[in-house]
């Protein structure tokens, strides 16, 4: 959307919804106080951290059992379901949230720009990881490592206490990358959400929707001498350029 405020171009704004606890209660189910959200550098944004530190400890203790695997999700060895376990995780939602960082080459990550939700309770289908803030996917097609030390491929990242370190653990197990396998292949061919048969459509869509909602001045690129330099307080003179 295009923001004015008191008559002052402020430029093109993208409205995103917070993926904190009342976000996870309208999408999933639940009530937000049921909810423990952690994001970022692990912290705290909603509930208590009780099943994320244990999550954490349960991966550090290994994953690449079929037994180690199958209790983090809350099940027997067998993948029957256990009562007494705990779900800790989505194993899909994390395959999905890693594959789509890989693919997009998301600077910003893994240490940063992360959400992550679940519901306490009998209800929970464990944590769901969200992506947040990366936009910056979008100016580079050959990026292949993050901007977090050591600077690792996208597919090697394991930084502790993040959803990558889940990801690194799990990799020691062959069901897992089965599994992962599988989803590269669900979103990656056969007009998969990844691939330009999908992406392609879903960008111009986007683009005919900007066009609609700019006034006629920005559709025709004319200078806007009144943006808003909300570091100085001062107009820049940025022009918008034809066929932005």
């Amino acid at each position: 959307m295009h923001l004015y405020l008191n008559g002052i171009y402020w430029g093109l704004y993208n409205l995103t919804e917070r993926p904190d606890e009342s976000f996870a209660a309208a999408y999933f189910g639940g009530t937000k106080d049921e909810y423990d959200v952690v994001a970022d550098f692990a912290e705290l944004k909603a509930g208590t951290l009780t099943a994320w530190n244990e999550m954490i400890a349960l991966a550090a203790s290994g994953l690449g059992s079929d037994q180690a695997y199958q209790h983090i999700q809350g099940n027997n060895p067998d993948g029957t379901r256990n009562p007494a376990y705990p779900i800790y995780l989505d194993l899909t939602n994390l395959v999905d949230f890693i594959i789509l960082h890989t693919f997009s080459g998301a600077d910003d990550w893994p240490d940063h720009n992360w959400w992550a939700s679940r519901r306490r309770g009998t209800n929970s289908a464990g944590f769901r990881f969200l992506v947040w803030d990366q936009e910056i996917a979008n100016n580079s097609l050959q990026r292949t490592r993050t901007s977090w030390p050591p600077y690792p491929l996208y597919a090697d990242v394991n930084t502790y206490n993040t959803p990558a370190y889940v990801y690194a653990q799990l990799r020691q197990n062959a069901e897992f990358r089965q599994l992962y396998a599988d989803r590269v292949h669900h979103h990656l061919f056969n007009d998969g959400q990844l691939t330009v048969a999908s992406t392609i459509p879903a960008g111009r869509c986007g683009t005919r929707k900007l066009i609609r909602l700019s006034s006629p001045r920005l559709r025709a690129g004319a200078i806007t001498s009144d943006r808003h330099n909300p570091t100085d307080g001062k107009s820049n003179g940025s022009a918008i350029r034809p066929g932005w």
